[in-house]
């Protein structure tokens, strides 16, 4: 089987911003599934910094889809 492979370096680092938004955003969002109930609150507001990665996460993506419409 044939990895994925970029067909340029243009874009790695961007691409590896967005990747490690999508990992804090999972991460964000995984207590709910992992943390017992009654420690959910706390759980939820000390990663809620972690919210503005989904920003970051469509930011990048919407740079990334006008730069290869062009």
């Amino acid at each position: 089987m044939k990895g994925l492979t970029a067909s340029s370096d243009e874009l790695l680092t961007l691409d590896l911003f967005r990747f490690l938004s999508s990992v804090a955003i999972v991460y964000h969002h995984s207590h709910e599934y992992f943390v017992a109930p009654a420690f959910r609150a706390a759980a939820g507001q000390r990663t809620a910094g972690l919210a503005l990665f989904v920003d970051l996460f469509f930011l990048i993506s919407g740079f990334v889809i006008a730069l290869r419409l062009q």
